[in-house]
């Protein structure tokens, strides 16, 4: 199992909004969900960014940030 590094940006993340999970014990992938106060509907063709309130830090090939 892979250790990924994670920032939580808002107090309700793991209260009122669950920290991102395997769906089922055959997902590729965990399921990262919206953190909004309301709902949001984002029409076919549009784009629109949807706060998560975490940070996930990536590493850029050949960047050494020490």
């Amino acid at each position: 199992m892979t250790t990924i590094d994670y920032r939580i940006l808002d107090a309700r993340i793991g209260s009122e909004f669950p920290l991102p999970d395997y769906a089922t014990g055959g997902s590729a992938g965990m399921e990262l969900r919206a953190c909004v106060d309301a709902p949001l509907t984002i029409e076919t063709g549009q784009a629109q960014p949807v706060p998560t309130r975490l940070s996930i830090p990536t590493a850029t090939p050949g960047f050494d940030d020490t």
